[in-house]
């Protein structure tokens, strides 16, 4: 188990095995240890859909077919480092929020093999830059601030959430107090 469990960490390893066990109908790890029977790929492919099917409807039970979405069982909590305390996680945790994508898209979502539908990886920026602009699109999943009580603690993470951007130009106005944002190229 300790190896299994170290193995499965990178939830992306198990998921690279599964290309290569498909070439190998009789392997030993399609057999479940215990039992009577010696089961194949076959056997075990029909069993897992079989065993993901019967998950699901005892998830949703009673949802509505049409509401059913991966989203509803896939989450995502977005936790501050003050999290850890129990009696202040609720005032600095985000979430959770359904969210799509797994370890393999480009909506990382990844989410540990035991622990399966709680996200424990994402994106922790999106950007778009077009270096020929004078502008960025970015979002961040939650703020530019890490404290609880300021208004840009959580102000862009429904625009993340979402798939959208926040328009941001290189240079502001010489005469404002915000942020400028430089580039700067240098030659070895």
């Amino acid at each position: 188990t300790k190896i299994f469990n170290q193995y499965s960490f990178i939830s992306s390893l198990p998921a690279r095995k599964l290309i290569s066990l498909m070439r190998l109908p009789d392997s030993e790890l399609f057999d479940i240890k215990g039992t009577q029977n010696i089961e194949n790929k076959e056997f075990i492919i029909f069993k897992s859909f079989r065993d993901g099917i019967d998950e699901f409807n005892e998830y949703f039970n009673q949802i509505e077919i049409s509401k059913r979405t991966y989203g509803k069982i896939h989450t995502l909590t977005l936790d501050h480092p003050f999290s850890n305390s129990e009696f202040m996680k609720p005032a600095f945790s985000l979430g959770p929020f359904e969210t799509g994508g797994n370890n393999t898209t480009i909506n990382n979502g990844e989410w540990n093999i035991n622990d399966p539908y709680k996200q424990v990886i994402g994106a922790s920026m999106r950007i778009i830059c077009d270096l020929s602009s004078d502008f960025v699109y970015s979002a961040l999943p939650g703020g530019t601030s890490g404290d609880n009580m300021h208004p840009n603690y959580s102000d862009q993470l429904q625009i993340w959430l979402n798939g959208g951007y926040v328009k941001l130009p290189y240079e502001l106005d010489k005469d404002s107090d915000e942020f400028k944002l430089q580039m700067i190229f240098k030659k070895k």
